[in-house]
């Protein structure tokens, strides 16, 4: 236990002779911060948010927000993941499941599993 003496300067703490380390990289971070408060701000004042959280048929429409798809708001894949999409998202590759999105349809209410009645869905081109 004698090699763990400290000297007696901190015997109540670093207390003295403290300074700030990483002033370039506290700077760098407030203006990074300014700059994506400013992009954001940006981002919300002229473009529109509610985009980024509607889906998107394979045409390209807002499932109800395009005029087209007004009635359909709701995005339904009709294309189960087979196993070998599984099997490549488990291995880290994501290009079949990302196909995948090329196949969804905008539709009226979302199909269930005991449901029989074919699906009211906005036809798509692909």
């Amino acid at each position: 236990m004698d090699d763990l003496k400290f000297p007696e300067e901190l015997g109540n703490g670093p207390i003295k002779r403290r300074w700030i380390t990483d002033v370039f990289f506290g700077i760098f971070f407030f203006i990074f911060m300014l700059g994506m408060l400013a992009v954001s701000g940006y981002g919300f004042y002229l473009g529109n948010p509610k985009m980024l959280l509607i889906g998107w048929d394979s045409d390209q429409n807002g499932c109800g927000f395009s005029p087209e798809t007004k009635d359909y708001p709701m995005l339904y894949w009709p294309q189960s993941p087979s196993t070998q999409v599984v099997a490549d998202l488990q291995k880290g590759d994501y290009s079949t499941a990302l196909q995948m999105l090329s196949y969804g349809v905008c539709v009226k209410t979302c199909p269930t599993a005991t449901s029989t009645d074919p699906v009211d869905c906005k036809v798509t081109t692909y």
